[in-house]
């Protein structure tokens, strides 16, 4: 199976070129003022073509950047960890304690699934995306009977909104009908379940460090606070 946590940019390039164009608008403004005597009509003709190859070319480059820094292309095929665990938190506080110190470091996402396997012990799987990208692709592998119970995922460093869950994240959880666990920049490990993840419980907030579009964010509940402490 596979898993889209994150964003999508399909919004962001619209809202980025249009503010570009408005901002060339402006400049064009700026060095042509209608009070100015008119220059030549070759020139003005030169002018205005290398203003519009200029957008043209602007925008082209945020659209492939934008195509390159909010997705990993490849599916990523998450690995199981040796250890097992009592119950869903505590796996994924190790993934936690494994992951989060890099995880803020180089501002990537780690991400996996809980599994239970027939042995009734919980196991996790983990996978790491790229730098700076926060729409990940991936896969778990379940082996004869072994059970799907949750995802898992970290947010990169500190920056908006980044304690709270996406509205794809949301999504995910109503697709699969399953626990989503965040481990954000704090430490805190929160968890977004069906219940938690319909539209009436989201907030409106502007995503991540680029111009985009607002869209619901979701805060789930929060599930551990620190070493040792559990809220179920």
């Amino acid at each position: 199976m596979e898993i889209v946590p994150g964003f999508s940019p399909g919004g962001e390039f619209r809202i980025i070129s249009t503010k570009i164009i408005t901002a060339f608008r402006t400049i064009s403004s700026v060095i042509s003022p209608a009070e100015k005597p008119p220059l030549k009509p070759l020139l003005m003709w030169w002018l205005r073509l290398m203003s519009y190859l200029m957008k043209l070319l602007i925008t082209a480059l945020l659209l492939v950047t934008s195509l390159a820094v909010d997705a990993c292309v490849e599916l990523v095929k998450t690995k199981m960890a040796d250890e097992s665990f009592p119950n869903e938190v505590a796996a994924v506080r190790e993934m936690s304690r494994r992951f989060l110190e890099t995880s803020i470091a180089e501002d990537v996402e780690f991400f996996g699934a809980v599994l239970l396997d027939s042995d009734g012990d919980y196991r996790a799987t983990y996978g790491q995306g790229c730098r700076g990208v926060d729409q990940i692709r991936f896969s778990v592998l379940l082996t004869q009977g072994t059970k799907l119970c949750a995802f898992w995922h970290t947010h990169g460093r500190h920056g908006l909104a980044r304690n709270l869950f996406s509205a794809d994240d949301a999504a995910s959880v109503l697709s699969h009908q399953l626990p989503f666990y965040l481990i954000d920049p704090a430490g805190l490990i929160r968890v977004l379940d069906p219940d938690s993840a319909t539209p009436s419980n989201g907030i409106t907030r502007v995503q991540g460090s680029h111009l985009r579009l607002s869209s619901r964010a979701y805060p789930g509940h929060i599930v551990s606070v620190g070493s040792g402490n559990f809220r179920r």
